[in-house]
């Protein structure tokens, strides 16, 4: 049985199929899966379950699994990693996506996060359905939105309590605000960021890593590390202007970096992975 892998922390692609391609399967990440059109089946050795437009489906690593189509259907698979969930959301989160049954997530949502959902699926759509690669930051701000949806209402199926009190959404916040300013450094220190999010700079610290367990400056740092990978490996930029754009101090410090985290210099970094292949935005075939 194949099985696929997954070369960066997400990645999304919109598919329409009048026969689904591919055998049963598994793969090495979380895949989620939205009905934008079609109808069919979605099977895996436990569950057989119809699908329509306005579905989404969890697939969790290593379950196998097969669509079966009774029409021509549109579907947008938004992929993830471990790496990616530690990035952005915290223990718990994490847990309770393992814990969830595979299948379809939508079915016992109320109408209104169905409707949120079947909005971004058309968002989604209509960003990564030509033969334009979609945006990266568009397409990290609308996982995580999908994420959070699906979080939301699995928590209160299985509690009947709300998922978020109001200091982890402030949390959740200042994540997106980090994300946003990479390239100024100035906005992520800790003086601007509680002057931003309303607390004293002694404490956004230790606040911010209560909520998520990393420290501020690594998780800043993992933050630059992705986005060079990920300029690196979908543009032609130079190196010098990535490490500008991302607030590092020179060019030096960028390749110093990259060879404590991947034994390479950023240049051999982008080569390697350009040759296999793993940066095309198109590189998985679900």
């Amino acid at each position: 049985m194949k099985k696929e892998n997954l070369f960066h922390s997400f990645e999304i692609l919109v598919r329409e199929y009048d026969t689904f391609p591919m055998p049963e399967h598994s793969h090495s990440f979380f895949e989620l899966c939205g009905v934008v059109s079609g109808r069919g089946q979605f099977v895996t050795q436990q569950y057989e379950m119809d699908f329509s437009p306005g579905d989404l489906f969890l697939v969790k690593p290593a379950v196998s699994h097969v669509y079966k189509l009774c029409e021509c259907s549109k579907l947008v698979y938004m992929r993830f990693s471990d790496y990616y969930l530690d990035s952005y959301f915290t223990r718990q989160e994490k847990d309770l996506l393992y814990a969830a049954t595979d299948g379809e997530l939508t079915a016992n949502m109320g109408e209104k996060d169905r409707e949120l959902l079947s909005l971004l699926m058309g968002c989604i759509a209509l960003e990564y359905g030509t033969t334009q690669p979609g945006s990266d930051k568009l397409g990290g701000w609308w996982l995580c939105s999908v994420l959070h949806i699906c979080l939301r209402s699995l928590w209160l199926m299985m509690t009947g309590q709300q998922l978020q009190p109001e200091p982890h959404d402030r949390y959740m916040l200042m994540l997106q605000y980090i994300q946003a300013h990479l390239s100024e450094p100035e906005l992520l220190q800790s003086k601007a960021l509680g002057k931003k999010f309303g607390m004293s700079q002694s404490y956004v610290g230790s606040y911010f890593k209560s909520c998520g367990g990393e420290s501020l400056r690594e998780y800043v740092k993992r933050c630059r590390l992705l986005e060079a990978e990920r300029l690196l490996l979908r543009t032609d930029m130079p190196v010098s202007e990535i490490a500008f754009r991302l607030g590092f101090f020179d060019c030096s410090h960028l390749t110093n970096i990259f060879n404590r985290q991947h034994g390479m210099s950023p240049l051999e970094y982008r080569r390697r992975h350009r040759l296999s292949g793993s940066h095309l935005p198109d590189g998985g075939k679900s």
